[in-house]
């Protein structure tokens, strides 16, 4: 078993790796972990060690787990984050509800701010590089760079989708108070005075 004392991290992780190695982290996962009576019986501190506590991993999401060298895990969350935005975008863009900038960053932030510890832990005691429960697909270089090729795909693909189908009138490209009008699966922006004087079917029929 490794010493936890020889590896090259701060004292701070050191603490925490002690800690991880009390839990059971080399075997359990960390949902299996704050499954085990174990964990239930720590303190909230304790417990908030082992679930979060990481604020750099909130703020760097991905690139947190690329700065620490676990790379196929970064790959991951990136290529998620990717599909997200891509997903929340469309959304937006069919349903005409706008969605908080935080819905965009914040879900894959929160994630890595509680794997982060954890899964740190586990690529230095236990030379892991995927998640073990994740298929071998994903364990491999090749695997995770093709699933964030992807990924970047579906990102343009959305972002190409959208370009095409929003169309503005001249009026209304600076007007904050444009109407959105729903013509298929295209979205017109006009302004009031346009959609009074011309109506609806007759911007619709211009696509």
């Amino acid at each position: 078993m490794m010493n936890i004392d020889d590896l090259n991290v701060s004292k701070k992780w050191k603490a925490r790796f002690q800690f991880y190695r009390e839990l059971g982290a080399d075997d359990l996962g960390r949902d299996e972990i704050i499954k085990t009576e174990k964990f239930k019986k720590l303190s909230f501190r304790d417990k908030y060690r082992i679930t979060g506590g990481n604020i750099w991993a909130f703020i760097g999401g991905y690139f947190y787990y690329f700065v620490k060298g676990m790379w196929l895990k970064g790959g991951i969350f990136f290529s998620v984050s990717l599909v997200w935005t891509s997903l929340l975008s469309l959304i937006e863009f069919f349903s005409g509800f706008e969605m908080k900038s935080m819905w965009y960053w914040m879900p894959i932030s929160i994630a890595c701010m509680l794997y982060a510890n954890l899964d740190f832990y586990r690529k230095e005691m236990c030379g892991e590089k995927m998640w073990s429960n994740w298929p071998p697909f994903f364990h491999s270089k090749s695997g995770v760079i093709k699933v964030c090729m992807a990924a970047v795909i579906v990102q343009v693909l959305s972002i190409v989708f959208i370009v095409q189908h929003t169309h503005y009138s001249i009026s209304a490209e600076n007007d904050n108070a444009a109407i959105r009008l729903t013509c298929g699966i295209d979205r017109v922006y006009v302004t009031e005075k346009e959609l009074s004087s011309f109506g609806k079917d007759a911007f619709c029929a211009q696509l």
